[in-house]
C-alpha cells in the first residue's frame, strides 16, 4: 500500500468511525498519519505491505471504545 493509498483509506475509516467530515478529518488523518507513517515504513520506501495496513488504521483510530450503555 502506497502513502497516499493509505491516507485514502484512513480518511473514510476516521469518517465512518468518528463521523467526522471536511477540514476536520483531514487535519486528524495528515497529522496522525505522519506521526505513524514511519512505524511502518521503517526502511523509507514509500510503501508498506498491505498486511501491515489494518495494524496502520488501528493505531490510527486509537483506543475507541464504544458506549452502548451496559
Amino acid at each position: 500500500m502506497q502513502r497516499d493509498g493509505a491516507e485514502g483509506v484512513a480518511k473514510e475509516i476516521v469518517g465512518t468511525h468518528f463521523g467526522w467530515t471536511g477540514e476536520k478529518r483531514d487535519n486528524y488523518v495528515k497529522n496522525r498519519l505522519n506521526e505513524l507513517w514511519g512505524q511502518q515504513d521503517v526502511l523509507g520506501e514509500g510503501f508498506i505491505d498491505v498486511a501491515k495496513a489494518p495494524v496502520l488504521m488501528r493505531s490510527l483510530l486509537g483506543e475507541v471504545e464504544i458506549s452502548n450503555k451496559l
